[in-house]
C-alpha cells in the first residue's frame, strides 16, 4: 500500500485576486476602488511583489 505522495499547488493571492478580478469582469482599478486602495497597491499584490494582504487589511486606508 504505497502512495507516490505529491506537492500541493497552491495559489498565490495575487494568482486568486486575479481569477477573481477576471471572473468579475473588472479591472484593477475597479477592485481598487471597492477596496479604498491605490491601484499600484493591487498590482503589486497580484504581481506578489512588496506588500502582503495581512499588511494591506492593517493599513490605513490613504
Amino acid at each position: 500500500m504505497s502512495q507516490k505522495l505529491v506537492s500541493a499547488r497552491i495559489p498565490t493571492p495575487g494568482k486568486i485576486l486575479s481569477r477573481e478580478i477576471e471572473a468579475r469582469s473588472w479591472t484593477q482599478k475597479d477592485l481598487a476602488e471597492i477596496m479604498g486602495r491605490l491601484v499600484q497597491t493591487i498590482n503589486e499584490i497580484i504581481r506578489g511583489s512588496k506588500l502582503h494582504l495581512k499588511q494591506i487589511s492593517n493599513s490605513p486606508k490613504p
